[in-house]
């Protein structure tokens, strides 16, 4: 398998999330309208639910993963056929929970499930076969997304009855820590290498002891939320993560570099880190926000928002292309801030709610149209050997 496309992870899986992001929304759109009718088990929702996670976001985690902890480590890529299999994988799970309805609930869970361990088993590889045990704690977060999934199929096979909302919290908040922690590192690190390269000032470098405290604070909001700890513990606890993250955000000088879009969406990405966080805060002391605002804040706006910034740039770094934003993924940029905003409005209830699910729906599935439209061909032709040189991703553990 020597084609370009299986030459490294980011090709298949970002494609291939995107598309599915692009497609799925809109089918949800026609599930729940009852425009359509498919065999889901548990229904649409938790189909919607599910996929969204473990569908796209774990699409695009496995994508930059798989490319980016072999730079890290300086190991083997994993391509060709070992990427093939795990590509495999991914559209089984996708294929399985289509028809879920119609096979025994068991077979759709040990097919859907065995793409997050085989994920963590290629990846550990990796670190093992190099002793860099200082980016195990990657392994440790899709470990948990591997459990979260878990979950949901332990609810829809009646054997745990909370699963379902307990493994679509954990799995959102795990994202969210993982945002936290890689995402915490190469924005303000691309960021600072723009503004010196510019000859402007970048500032100090950020603070590694706020970036710890920061990222440990994510997790202990999200951990408190999955535990259903008491509102008065979970609530403050969420705000404080809040604070953090918007201390972080603006000391990475997010402003001046917003003539240049590849970096603007990273900051756009994680301005949605502590707006997600603080809805979620509010919603557990009663502060008149509900659960849903902030769990669609921190899923359309910070994790996919992050994703589709990180796709896009990983995506041109990687095949050696200017590390410039094509003219139609700004459109793509905003069209996905457009569905992030108009969700959380409609969870809201500020007013024609069903008119903006509409909007959102639509700007979600033109912004991953976009990407696909763009990066296909430039993800499925060889790397441009006269382009620059390769923009690498920090490590997120140092």
């Amino acid at each position: 398998m020597r084609h370009p496309f299986w030459s490294e992870g980011l090709r298949p899986f970002f494609l291939l999330g995107a598309a599915f992001a692009a497609l799925s929304i809109p089918l949800w759109v026609l599930l729940v309208s009852g425009a359509i009718d498919l065999p889901l088990r548990g229904g649409a929702l938790a189909w919607h639910v599910h996929e969204t996670l473990f569908g796209f976001v774990a699409a695009a985690m496995a994508g930059f993963l798989t490319t980016a902890v072999p730079q890290w480590t300086g190991a083997k890529p994993i391509a060709g056929a070992p990427l093939a299999l795990l590509v495999l994988l991914w559209l089984a799970g996708r294929a399985a929970w289509i028809v879920s309805g119609a096979v025994p609930g068991w077979l759709v869970a040990a097919i859907d499930i065995a793409f997050l361990p085989a994920l963590c088993c290629a990846l550990g590889a990796s670190i093992v076969r190099v002793r860099q045990w200082r980016n195990l704690p990657v392994i440790v977060l899709v470990s948990i997304l591997a459990l979260a999934n878990a979950a949901i199929h332990a609810a829809l096979l009646d054997l745990w009855a909370d699963g379902l909302m307990t493994g679509a919290r954990l799995g959102l908040l795990t994202a969210i820590v993982l945002v936290s922690l890689i995402g915490g590192r190469i924005v303000p690190a691309f960021t600072r290498n723009a503004l010196v390269a510019a000859g402007r000032p970048a500032g100090n470098p950020p603070h590694a002891g706020l970036a710890a405290f920061g990222n440990i604070a994510v997790a202990a909001a999200g951990a408190l939320i999955v535990l259903d700890a008491p509102p008065i513990v979970a609530g403050p606890a969420a705000l404080a993560a809040a604070g953090l993250a918007a201390v972080r955000l603006a000391a990475w000088r997010g402003w001046q570099v917003r003539h240049i879009p590849l970096l603007w969406v990273l900051h756009l990405a994680w301005l949605w880190v502590p707006a997600g966080l603080a809805l979620y805060g509010l919603a557990l002391l009663d502060g008149g926000a509900p659960e849903s605002a902030a769990i669609h804040a921190l899923s359309v706006g910070a994790a996919a928002t992050m994703v589709m910034a990180v796709s896009s740039r990983a995506a041109l770094g990687h095949t050696g292309r200017a590390l410039v934003a094509p003219r139609p993924m700004v459109g793509a940029y905003l069209l996905l801030t457009l569905s992030a905003i108009t969700r959380v409005l409609a969870a809201l209830d500020a007013g024609s709610g069903a008119a903006l699910l509409h909007l959102s729906a639509a700007c979600w599935s033109a912004a991953f149209a976009l990407f696909f439209l763009v990066y296909l061909p430039i993800l499925t032709r060889p790397r441009v050997e006269s382009g620059p040189a390769l923009d690498p991703a920090p490590t997120p553990v140092q």
